[in-house]
């Protein structure tokens, strides 16, 4: 066998072993979306939101819409939301909700290529009251994250990872705003753009 065939072979095998590796990459995962508890925005037990919350309709995710890059579904999107919201004691147990929150998943801006992954999610948020049906919040997030080339060898890694952490920071920077607009009694806080 010539020097030249065993190249060709062993840049095969190679290209094979990436392009192997590449199909394997998971899509985002819940648990790395979720928003972990910030002590700098926590929503206090006196605030009309503490136990008083459910998530109602999640879209513009679609793990099959590959347009703008997005693999976060819309399922994967709306548990990520209710864990980080859980986290912060908001979610109402049983029927007792008060207030539903939808979110719509505007834009997930992916890169091509890369060593460094940055990942810009753009989130509107609306918050309605149930007994009145009312307005509460209308909030529209817009928020970065970078994954650099020592968090994964491969780009497909990178990408999810900052997916990932665009998900989160969105859903983060979304209570802070919740946090800061229902603090105490303020019940009565009208509609925020």
């Amino acid at each position: 066998m010539s020097v030249n065939a065993l190249r060709f072979i062993r840049l095969g095998v190679a290209i094979a072993l990436v392009a192997s590796l590449a199909g394997c990459a998971s899509g985002p995962r819940v648990g790395a979306m979720t928003a972990p508890l910030d002590p700098q925005h926590i929503v206090q037990t006196a605030s009309p939101l503490h136990a008083a919350v459910q998530v109602g309709d999640v879209t513009g995710g679609d793990k099959n819409n590959r347009e703008w890059g997005s693999s976060v579904d819309n399922a994967a999107f709306k548990q990520s939301l209710e864990q980080s919201l859980a986290l912060q004691a908001v979610i109402a147990p049983g029927n007792s909700a008060k207030y539903v929150i939808s979110a719509n998943l505007i834009a997930l801006d992916v890169p091509w290529a890369g060593f460094d992954a940055t990942v810009t999610s753009k989130v509107h948020y609306q918050m309605t009251r149930l007994d009145d049906k009312s307005v509460a919040l209308d909030k529209t997030v817009e928020t970065p994250y970078t994954a650099n080339f020592s968090d994964a060898l491969l780009g497909v890694e990178r990408a999810r990872i900052a997916k990932e952490g665009a998900v989160r920071e969105n859903i983060k920077a979304f209570i802070a705003v919740l946090a800061e607009t229902f603090q105490g009694g303020a019940s009565q806080v009208g509609a925020t753009h």
